[in-house]
């Protein structure tokens, strides 16, 4: 019992003497952490369906609409607190974020709403066929392109 009781003490200790350490994590890294974290999701899941698109690797129905799922349930996300202001690669190194994702936010919202657009579309059609996929995966890759080539840097 007594083991218990001084293990509680020392974890509420640890707690209690994190907490200004927690609060002084600067929210614009958070931000990008959680941007980079995304995006190789968006990788993760769109590699393949690219890979089958080009013939680089074999068509699978059922994997292609496994990964289109994935990617549409990523365009479905609300992303807006990734996108602070002041977290461009002028600002942070580790980032690639160009600072015209806030000089031109109208033009962002279009290339992310274009992102959306695309793997909505793609869900449903990724299975019936390599065609389908062919159809989806272009323009997936025009709205990631897009993007790409106007908010991020080489």
């Amino acid at each position: 019992m007594r083991f218990v009781k001084t293990t509680l003490a020392l974890m509420t200790t640890l707690v209690v003497a994190a907490h200004p350490v927690l609060a002084a994590d600067d929210p614009n890294k958070a931000a990008i952490k959680a941007r980079q974290g995304y995006f190789s999701m968006v990788k993760f899941n769109a590699g393949p369906l690219f890979g089958m698109a080009k013939g680089e690797m074999d068509y699978k129905p059922e994997l292609a609409t496994h990964l289109a799922s994935n990617l549409a349930q990523l365009g479905g996300m609300n992303t807006a607190r990734m996108w602070r202001k002041c977290s461009s690669i002028e600002q942070y190194k580790q980032t690639e974020a160009l600072p015209e994702i806030w000089a031109k936010p109208d033009e962002f919202r279009k290339r992310e709403q274009a992102f959306k657009d695309a793997v909505a579309a793609l869900a449903p059609a990724a299975g019936n066929g390599l065609d389908a996929l062919r159809g989806g995966v272009k323009d997936l890759g025009k709205a990631c392109k897009g993007c790409h080539d106007n908010f991020r840097a080489e």
